[in-house]
């Protein structure tokens, strides 16, 4: 994704700015939500396994290149904390996890 993005951005370099907007809203959307969701899986070791968590990190962080806001390491940190949905409050990632009768401010 991020060599398509990147050849993407080679091949409009003469395009017109209304070109370029319409091609980023469209193609882009979709490449960067793919990116995320690659980065997601990534965050679960998913890509060279649990063995091999530095390789893991450092393809998240090639994958975040062309994102623009650099996440990939700290998403896996707060995704875990968000896992358990139906024990959180809706400011899961913003540092309150509320679990039955007790509140843990992270």
């Amino acid at each position: 994704m991020v060599l398509t993005q990147l050849l993407s951005a080679y091949q409009l370099q003469d395009a017109s700015w209304l070109t370029i907007a319409i091609v980023a809203y469209l193609w882009g959307g979709v490449i960067n939500h793919s990116m995320t969701l690659a980065i997601h899986e990534i965050s679960h070791n998913l890509a060279f396994g649990a063995a091999r968590p530095a390789a893991n990190r450092a393809l998240g962080i090639f994958g975040n290149l062309v994102l623009g806001i650099p996440y990939s390491v700290l998403f896996k940190k707060y995704h875990q904390v968000c896992a358990f949905i139906s024990l959180l409050d809706v400011t899961c990632g913003f540092w309150r996890l509320v679990v039955p009768e007790i509140t843990i401010v992270i």
